[in-house]
């Protein structure tokens, strides 16, 4: 199978990713879903965050509704 490239000698290839990073992007756009959910559903909120359950990293979403909501 010609590559155009003499790769018979062999390629390595290493690849790192940076989990607290991915986790914490993630999260983010979890969190901008529900901010979007809520405003669409017309559920008043007063905060969306990401906040560490358990630990020191984020790894959870907290959603703070007004005080008597019932919806």
């Amino acid at each position: 199978m010609p590559l155009g490239l003499d790769l018979r000698g062999g390629l390595y290839l290493l690849y790192q990713v940076d989990v607290n990073a991915a986790v914490a992007q993630a999260l983010d756009g979890y969190a901008q879903d529900a901010r979007r959910a809520l405003a669409a559903a017309n559920i008043p909120f007063k905060d969306v965050t990401t906040v560490a359950v358990g630990g020191n990293r984020p790894n959870a979403i907290r959603i703070v509704l007004p005080a008597g909501s019932r919806r």
